[in-house]
């Protein structure tokens, strides 16, 4: 096989890195849940993340005030080792429970949402990019288990830099069935202060989270694509 002939288009098997890169067709982009190269519909999918973000501003503005309590406690080593450990209780412990996200998930269960997350994410761009986040997920109404999950994916648009950032959220998935794909896009300096935020949406365009991110390395981005897949690290009931 040749790379840069072969074609990947609507339907078919995204190539291979080995054989191409972009893995689909202009205008088509690869979807991870079929394993088919789809329509890109980004533009669409933008305007509906904007929307979003608009409407759900005031629960970002939490989210954004728990991000300042967290780093205030610092404890990032400890609270990563905790999670690469797989150690449920030391990371609660690490992350100050009672303190930085007793208002979050106030706010959460108030408004209908079943999670809280607390993550550390990790991303090395410049266009297109690879990223990562290891956290915890925490049940609003203590009916399920804290769950440490992994989220794994990659970007699309205009990006630069690198680094690491503490990441709150608030989730439609209970704590147990967080797993899966999904995409959306990645926002930077929507809160001010360096905060991004981030809206996810199933395949079907569903809403599923809304995450407020704060850098801890350097980058920007200005609206950027992401599609991921998240898997729980620990065993629920």
């Amino acid at each position: 096989m040749v790379v840069g002939i072969l074609r990947a288009p609507q339907g078919e098997r995204p190539c291979l890195i080995t054989e191409r890169i972009p893995s689909c067709d202009r205008g088509m982009v690869e979807d991870f849940a079929v394993n088919r190269s789809v329509r890109d519909e980004g533009d669409k999918l933008r305007q509906l993340a904007e929307s979003t973000l608009n409407e759900l501003r005031p629960l970002l503005e939490i989210a954004h005030e728990a991000l300042i309590c967290q780093q205030g406690l610092g404890r990032y080593q400890g609270y990563e080792a905790a999670l690469r450990a797989r150690n449920v209780e030391q990371a609660i412990i690490a992350i100050g429970q009672g303190g930085c996200l007793g208002k979050l998930r106030q706010a959460a269960a108030a408004r209908g949402y079943d999670t809280v997350t607390v993550g550390i994410a990790a991303d090395v761009s410049l266009g297109l990019g690879g990223n990562a986040e290891i956290g915890l997920a925490l049940d609003n109404r203590d009916r399920y288990p804290a769950q440490i999950y992994a989220t794994y994916g990659y970007s699309f648009g205009w990006s630069a830099g690198g680094g690491g950032a503490w990441t709150v959220g608030f989730s439609k998935e209970r704590v147990t069935a967080m797993a899966g794909n999904s995409h959306g896009f990645a926002f930077s300096a929507k809160l001010g202060g360096g905060t991004g935020a981030g809206i996810i949406f199933d395949y079907n365009n569903n809403f599923q989270s809304i995450a407020a991110s704060a850098a801890i390395g350097a980058g920007a981005n200005a609206g950027v694509y992401v599609r991921s897949k998240t898997d729980l690290l620990t065993k629920g009931r």
